[in-house]
This record gives structure tokens, sequence and C-alpha cells, in this order.
């Protein structure tokens, strides 16, 4: 494992888990849960095999962090961005992808004690066409999810992404 990955790592794993449940103004809010945290990464998963820019990011903090750092042949660049123009890369890339497939494993979450945090980390194996070229991507995310005004949001994502024509 990489370092930061290492670390990232550590601390999820230092979060312990608790039961507890919260409400405001007379409704029961959601609670962070590893059901509820695998909801949201199904729900962008299938978002982005729709190709559908706007359920990707339905479960994203409206300031969410979205970096990544992508791989291609010797090229490595890093992009960051919020949710709002993640939104709308997403929408302006999807016209240039075919033949695209997505399989997310070795899924990993811890929540706080608390409730009010957590962490996944997972691999995304995503294979599709590109200008005509077959390519693969392999990439390593981690998330954080935190409750904002009663709802489990995702507010960080780090990616490093391995891309290879095939």
């Amino acid at each position: 494992m990489k370092p930061k990955l290492i670390l990232l790592h550590a601390l999820v794993l230092n979060f312990a888990l608790a039961d507890c449940s919260f409400a405001q103004a007379g409704r029961m809010d959601e609670t962070i849960s590893k059901v509820r945290i695998m909801e949201i990464l199904n729900s962008i998963d299938a978002g982005v095999v729709k190709q559908n820019a706007s359920a990707v990011v339905a479960d994203f903090a409206t300031n969410a962090v979205i970096s990544a750092m992508v791989v291609e042949g010797s090229r490595t660049y890093t992009t960051t961005n919020d949710t709002t123009d993640y939104r709308n890369i997403l929408k302006a890339s999807f016209k240039s992808f075919d033949d695209y497939k997505l399989q997310r494993k070795n899924i990993i979450i811890q929540i706080s004690s608390d409730r009010q945090r957590a962490a996944s980390l997972s691999t995304l194996i995503e294979t599709f066409r590109f200008a005509g070229n077959a390519e693969r991507a392999v990439t390593e995310e981690s998330d954080t999810f935190e409750i904002i005004d009663g709802k489990v949001v995702l507010t960080k994502m780090d990616s490093k992404v391995e891309v290879t024509i095939e």
C-alpha cells in the first residue's frame, strides 16, 4: 500500500461502532450506517453506468471536494473540483465514452462512534471505449461521509486512477 493510503486506512480503522439515532424538528434524521453508505455508493455507480451526472452527485454535499490523481502511461495529472464542477465535467465527458462497465470491489466502510461520519475505501474497475480505443481504469477511492442537515452525504472523494489502453 502507498503511504497515504496506509495512513487513511489506519485512520478509518480507528473508528468504533456505536448505535444511536438523531431527531430534529419532530422527524427522524438519517443515521450513518454501513447499509446507508453502500446505498450511496451503489447510487453513484448506477448514475455513472446510466451516464446521469445529476444522479451521480445526488448524495454529495453541495460543497463536496472531489480530488483525483490520474496516471495515463507516462502522464500524471491531478484535479480538484466541487460538486457543481464535478457534475458538469461528468455530464460533458459521458458523451465521449462507449461500452462503459463498472465494478466496485474491496469495499471497507468504517463508522465513527457518534455516527456522524464515515469513511469508505474501495477499488473501481472500469472498462470503456474512448476515441475508439478499449481502455481500462483501476481506481483506488476513499470517500468521507457526514450528516448535514439530517441527511447522509458524501463530503470528500479522493481517487488515484490508473488508465491503460487495452
